[in-house]
């Protein structure tokens, strides 16, 4: 039910105050009475009413003064003012005016008059206060990051804010809401849609078409409000492509903990059962008696047996995360050194290698460096078909060194991408899926971070971003 707007009166005699409450009581006014111009400054700054019925002729500070002074308080100069008094003159007027009342009722009142006066101008100030109410929902709607939206019962959107129109674009007027739901989020949205009402807000997740026709995975909360004469549901829309990308981070973060912890002891046993039978190969070597056959056989167990090493200690590097980097490198000129290698890796791809001439220094060492670096250029040769192009790039600034490595090869869907530092994981028949994963280890035990970029037939780049080493900048 709306509030009675609130009327003070002013006046220093009981009977004007008699007179003027007598004729708004009848009007149904919530009445505050002041019989001073200071009583009036200080209930004013109280209570802030709907308009002030002020006496002109007043002895410690008369109404014009009390105007001027109302009209400097930030809190009460927007009050509406309407004197009485029984100065009729045209000067006097005037300086009521100048000193910033709205209005004069002469003496002796006339009800009728008065009453309307006063109904005229609270309304006026209400549907100010209104005014400039709805201005500063409006401004916060327009700075929210979150949509706003005012959908109609028969699903046209009425009314939406600018982070709106960053989600779904800018021709949001007026349309069917059910075009921007995903038929597979259909049924989820009509059922949330009933079930809004004025007392019960209702929230729901579903995936929308986001500008571009990109998928848009949202959660709607909203409540059935009237807008403009209309029935409708106001609602927030949020995107929740983040939330959902931090939580399958942290579930994978998780997954390749428990791996690790798992990985870590096989491969120390692992180790173990190696150890032994290279110490039984050294025995055997003594007992061959110069036959060349059993020699060579050894030896083929034995390079065996190195190739097995070289995957434990790959298991192990992923399994603690990689090493804590205790030196400094200068990552191009290991990429530059390495080059004649990559080149043998690339396998006929055309390889390009791009350093800069400034020492790029990063926390870690060399066999770390040549370590990612090798494993990318075999990821990107595995990707490429028959020919193409990859190419490495060091760069630095003086916030970070970059290491790239783009290839032209096939690309990989979302799904893939989703899982390529996964261990284990792997899209071919060769392979043990632990070379990027010792990639992700690595860079993350050196405090950097690696993004992928690729696309179907598009190709793929690993750029990885380091921290300068702290000699390197002097830190």
């Amino acid at each position: 039910m709306p509030i009675a707007p609130t009327v003070l009166i002013v006046d220093d005699t009981p009977a004007g105050r008699e007179v003027l409450q007598g004729v708004l009581a009848q009007e149904g006014y919530q009445i505050l009475v002041a019989d001073s111009g200071h009583a009036a400054l200080q209930l004013a700054q109280e209570s802030h009413p709907d308009v002030i019925l002020l006496d002109a002729m007043m002895p410690d500070l008369d109404g014009f003064e009390v105007c001027r002074r109302l009209r400097r308080e930030p809190q009460c100069s927007e009050i509406p003012v309407i004197m009485v008094t029984a100065l009729d003159d045209r000067g006097s007027r005037h300086l009521g005016f100048e000193a910033g009342a709205d209005d004069f009722v002469s003496k002796p009142v006339d009800r009728i008059e008065l009453r309307l006066r006063v109904r005229t101008i609270t309304r006026l100030n209400r549907f100010r206060r209104l005014a400039e109410a709805r201005a500063r929902f409006a401004h916060l709607a327009d700075l929210s990051p979150d949509g706003i939206i005012a959908i109609s019962r028969d699903a046209r959107v009425l009314m939406h804010n600018p982070a709106a129109a960053r989600m779904f674009g800018d021709e949001l007027p007026e349309r069917d809401f059910h075009e921007l739901v995903r038929p597979g989020s259909l049924e989820a949205f009509r059922d949330w849609f009933s079930r809004v009402t004025p007392e019960r807000t209702a929230a729901v997740r579903l995936e929308a078409i986001g500008r571009g026709g990109a998928r848009l995975p949202l959660e709607l909360s909203g409540i059935a409000a009237p807008w403009e004469a209309a029935d409708a549901v106001v609602c927030v829309t949020r995107d929740m492509s983040e939330q959902i990308q931090l939580r399958d981070r942290l579930h994978q973060g998780q997954r390749l903990e428990a791996i690790a912890r798992a990985t870590s002891g096989l491969a120390h046993d692992f180790a173990n059962y190696l150890t032994a039978i290279v110490i039984g190969l050294g025995l055997l070597r003594g007992r061959t008696n110069g036959d060349q056959e059993a020699r060579e056989l050894l030896d083929e167990i034995e390079k065996r047996c190195e190739e097995a090493s070289a995957l434990v200690r790959q298991i192990n590097t992923f399994a603690r995360g990689g090493e804590p980097p205790g030196e400094r490198v200068d990552l191009g000129r290991v990429a530059r050194e390495m080059e004649p290698m990559l080149r043998h890796l690339a396998l006929g791809a055309d390889l390009e290698v791009r350093t800069p001439a400034e020492p790029a220094w990063v926390a870690g060492d060399a066999s770390q460096m040549r370590q990612i670096i090798s494993n990318l250029v075999l990821n990107a040769r595995a990707a490429i078909a028959e020919s193409g192009t990859i190419l490495v790039a060091v760069a630095r600034d003086e916030d970070s060194v970059r290491l790239d490595v783009c290839d032209t090869g096939a690309g990989m869907d979302e799904d893939t991408r989703a899982r390529i530092f996964e261990p284990y994981f792997t899209t071919r028949t060769e392979g043990t899926g632990l070379g990027l994963a010792t990639v992700h280890g690595i860079v993350r035990a050196c405090g950097g971070r690696i993004e992928v970029e690729s696309e179907l037939g598009e190709g793929t780049t690993f750029a990885i971003t380091l921290p300068p080493s702290r000699e390197a900048t002097g830190r």
